[in-house]
């Protein structure tokens, strides 16, 4: 119906962009969820700490994925099992997968606010070893960071829009484009949470660009 209503090639063009950026992150959601399922399956029936360990290192790399949420009490039963078969090797894994996901995300210490540090501070020394509760505080750091992460990308994107548009260079402006529309339909569910800010950010390029 919106192409219908479009105006001009240009329109039409933007809205064949937004619906083929949609339909690819559809075919990926699906995709996660399968693979996720996969692994869970699998994840199920290891006992050992170091298969166990291999599958779960999979499924971690998904869990910005709404996916991984749908599934996170399944995931927290998994990783307890995995603390309870070598507790002193979990315990350096979460600081490895922290410093990981702190990396991967763009995100300093000092970035998060201080409940978030406290709680991560409490997880890397190994002050809280209860397993439900290392979960419990895991997961929050991971929630934190990933928001702080997708602010920060969005920050990233709003400078580049800038920039693209104060040049006019049509290559890239086309690489903001593709990279809103990425940022717009990803399954990262914290990007999610700022895909108000970044429709405005597509629709300020389209409406200001003289080459989009």
């Amino acid at each position: 119906q919106e192409i219908k209503n479009a105006t001009s090639a240009e329109e039409i063009n933007n809205l064949k962009d937004l619906l083929l950026s949609e339909i690819t992150n559809l075919r990926n959601q699906k995709s996660t969820a399968a693979k996720l399922n996969d692994l869970l399956s699998q994840a199920a029936n290891k006992n050992t700490y170091q298969a166990l360990e291999a599958l779960l290192q999979q499924i971690r790399e998904l869990s910005a994925t709404q996916a991984y949420k749908d599934q996170q009490a399944q995931i927290n039963e998994l990783e307890i099992k995995l603390q309870n078969l070598d507790p002193t090797k979990y315990q350096a894994g979460i600081n490895q997968d922290i410093e990981e996901q702190l990396k991967n995300n763009g995100v300093q210490l000092s970035d998060l606010d201080p409940p978030t540090q406290e709680n991560l501070k409490k997880l890397k020394n190994g002050e809280i070893t209860e397993p439900t509760q290392v979960q419990a505080l895991k997961t929050q750091v991971q929630t934190q960071i990933g928001k702080k992460g997708a602010e920060k990308e969005l920050a990233k994107l709003t400078s580049a829009v800038q920039t693209a548009l104060k040049s006019q260079n049509k290559s890239q402006i086309k690489k903001v484009k593709a990279d809103l529309l990425k940022f717009i339909h990803s399954d990262n569910i914290y990007w999610q949470e700022q895909k108000d800010q970044a429709e405005k950010l597509l629709k300020d390029l389209e409406k200001n660009s003289l080459t989009a």
